[in-house]
Parts: structure tokens; sequence; C-alpha cells
């Protein structure tokens, strides 16, 4: 029985020591577990991961999703498109009954010509949609150094023409409407003098043409942010809040010129949303290469699925610019949709780094890249200096704060 018992104790002690049980919290000689991931890689002849693999690995992985953020933002892209063609179609659809672009125009040559146009601007509706529109109050006084015996008024969209009357040589004449065109004669009689008043409505731009004449233009309306166009500026010009006053002063040594005023020349916000995603890509690596450097900096890893989650709030940011722009203004859009997506990804950053600090700086980068941004846009023509200057600044903080990541490590290897 004893000898039983015996050779049962044995048999429990061979299978222990072919099972040891390891305790990888132990201290064991050379400070080396046996169960560490390293040693059970070289006992099955794998080489350990090194960190520069896994580095490459990591930014191999950011450069995947930044690629297929493209996806996304290209649809909202052709959302704002497909939008802004509805507000083409409406502009199209309101002038169709209301007035297009209209240009004034004249059969002939007069030794002087006085124009001066009133306009007042308004806003049609049409769903969410607005179109300014305008209607101009024209008065023309024109002298002829040799008779003429009629005078043609050419109308680029007579749709819009409302009323028409003439004097000749101080008596009032009939006007007579053609398509695109109103003729004024004294019955066969030269023209010495001709004054005519029209009451026109359009859309869009109000244009004079004259050829080699002395001529005076004013236009004169309460549209407070006009577009001047043709072929030369005018001699002077006051912009206000409550109007606008503008006049051209031709010799009859001009040749033929085109002059007039555009009341659509402000941006749509459709236009300025797609201004705004031509700096989309740049700004995800901004956002990427914060994360990635708060990373680096708090040696606590972030998965990849965590990068492109975050990734959604600023793609989602530009559809959700374009939703509000259709209702308030550009402004107020583009920051209250800042401020959500950085109100989101500071809360989601806070998740998955579980500090408060690494991710408040997170998002205090993110808000001064959406202010920048908005700076950049209202530059227009030095738009390009500034986002290179932004650039060559966020280069410059990134080498600061990267340039001593890994010199620890370094040193550790130097001295050993």
């Amino acid at each position: 029985m004893a000898e039983s018992e015996q050779n049962q104790n044995l048999n429990n002690e061979e299978s222990i020591n072919e099972n040891p049980v390891l305790h990888p919290e132990k201290i064991y000689p050379g400070n080396v577990c046996p169960a560490s991931p390293e040693n059970m890689k070289k006992k099955h002849g794998l080489k350990p991961v090194t960190k520069t693999e896994k580095l490459i690995v990591k930014l191999v992985t950011i450069a995947a999703i930044l690629a297929a953020l493209h996806i996304p933002l290209h649809m909202v892209k052709y959302q704002n498109r497909e939008r802004a063609g509805r507000l083409r179609g409406v502009q199209s659809e309101i002038a169709a009954s209301w007035g297009g672009e209209q240009t004034v125009s004249f059969n002939v040559v007069p030794q002087n010509l006085t124009i001066e146009a009133d306009v007042t601007s308004e806003i049609r509706s049409r769903g969410i949609y607005q179109v300014p529109v305008y209607s101009a109050a024209i008065k023309m006084d024109m002298q002829f150094a040799e008779g003429v015996t009629e005078v043609k008024i050419y109308i680029s969209d007579d749709i819009g023409l409302r009323s028409a009357t003439a004097e000749v040589d101080g008596h009032p004449v009939e006007c007579k409407s053609g398509t695109k065109y109103i003729l004024i004669a004294d019955n066969g009689r030269e023209i010495s003098s001709c004054r005519i008043s029209l009451q026109l409505r359009g859309s869009g731009k109000l244009l004079f043409e004259t050829n080699r004449c002395n001529s005076k233009i004013k236009i004169r309306g309460n549209c407070s942010d006009p577009g001047f166009i043709g072929t030369t500026l005018p001699d002077s010009r006051s912009v206000e809040e409550d109007g606008f006053s503008a006049t051209w002063n031709l010799s009859n040594v001009a040749n033929q010129h085109q002059i007039g005023v555009n009341f659509l020349v402000a941006a749509s916000n459709y236009q300025r949303v797609e201004r705004t995603m031509t700096y989309a890509t740049f700004f995800l690596i901004v956002f990427f290469i914060t994360i990635f450097v708060g990373e680096m900096l708090t040696s606590w890893q972030i998965h990849p699925l965590q990068y492109a989650v975050a990734a959604g709030g600023p793609v989602l940011f530009y559809l959700m610019l374009l939703a509000l722009s259709e209702h308030i203004n550009f402004a107020a859009s583009y920051f209250i949709s800042a401020a959500m997506i950085v109100l989101m990804v500071t809360a989601y950053a806070k998740m998955f780094m579980r500090r408060y600090v690494p991710a408040l700086i997170m998002g205090g980068v993110f808000i001064a890249s959406y202010v920048v941004n908005y700076i950049v846009l209202q530059l227009e023509d030095f738009a390009l200096l500034a986002g290179t200057l932004v650039l060559a600044v966020i280069l410059g903080a990134l080498m600061l704060i990267t340039g001593k990541v890994n010199q620890q490590e370094s040193e550790k290897k130097d001295n050993a």
C-alpha cells in the first residue's frame, strides 16, 4: 500500500516537470520570463517585430485610411454640386418670368449720350433657394450731329421690359416694340435730340453698350455688394451699406465699350463650400498628424479603427456645413459645424486615450485648424500665400515636438 502511494507521488512529480507552470510576474534568472512573448517567438523561430516595423505599419495604415476617406468626401462634393445645379435651375426659372441679364444698346451713334439708371434690388425665393433680381428706371438723353430718322433701343431680354416712353425734339412720340428692340421715329422727320425712359426688370447683370460718342453713364442702386464689370471700370464710385453709386465718362474717340453692374457678384454658399473642400486633404493630414504625435508622446497605443472613426468627424463637418448653409449664413454654419465636430472628436479622444490633457490639447489644435482655414477662405487673392505660411508653421512645430521622440532610447543603446 505504501509502495503504491510512493509510485503515484513520483508520477505526479514527473507530470509537473513535464508541464511547468510559468509565472511571468516572478523574477527569473537573467530577468527573462520563459513565457514572455519574446521568448515564445524565439522558441518557435519567429523574429520579434521591431518598433520601426510597427511604426511603418501604422503609417501605411493611416495613409490607407486617408485615401479611403476621399470616397465620402467625393460624395459630399457631388451633393454640393447637385444642390448648386438646383439653384441655377431656380435662377433660370425666375429669369424666364421676371427677366434675365440685360444689355441695352443702340443702332445709331449719337454725338452725346447721357444715361441715368436707378436700380432697386430685391430677393425672390422659391423653396429654400433665394435669387436676387432688380428693377431699373432708366433715363437716356441723346443728341445727334447729323439728323437720323429713327432710333432703335435693343434690349437683350424683352421679357423684363415693363414700359417705354420717348420724346423727340421736345414732343412725345409713340414707342413701337419689336422683338428685343424699341423703335422710336417721328413720321420720317429727322431727329436731333431724343429722350427715352425705360422701366426694365432683370437678374444678374445690367449692361450698356456705347460706341465712339461722348458718354456719361451713372448707375445708382440699393445693393450693398455690387460688381462693376465691362471693358472699363467706373471713373468714380461709392459703395455703402445702404447702396452704391458709380459714374463712367467716355470720350468720342473711345472704341465700343460695354459697362455695367453685376448684382450676383457675391459667391453663393455652394461656391464657398466648394472652396472650403479644396483644403479637405490638407486638414485631414493635420488631423492625423495631431493624433499620431499625441500617440507617440503619450506612448498610448491607438487602434487603426479609432483613427478611422475619429476621422469621420472632419468628413462629417463638410456635409453639416452644406446642410446648415442652405438655411443660415455661411459664417454661422461654419463655426456651428466646427464646434460640434471638435466637441465630438475631443470627447472620443478622451475615451481612447483615457487622459484629459492630451485630448484637450488635440481639441485645441483642431479649433486652431478650423479658425486658420476660415481665415484663409476670406483672403481669396492671398489664399495660396497664407496656406503656404500655415504649412511652414505646422512643419516647424512638428520638428520642435518630435525632435526628441526617440532620443532616450538612442542614448540607452549608446551607453550599452
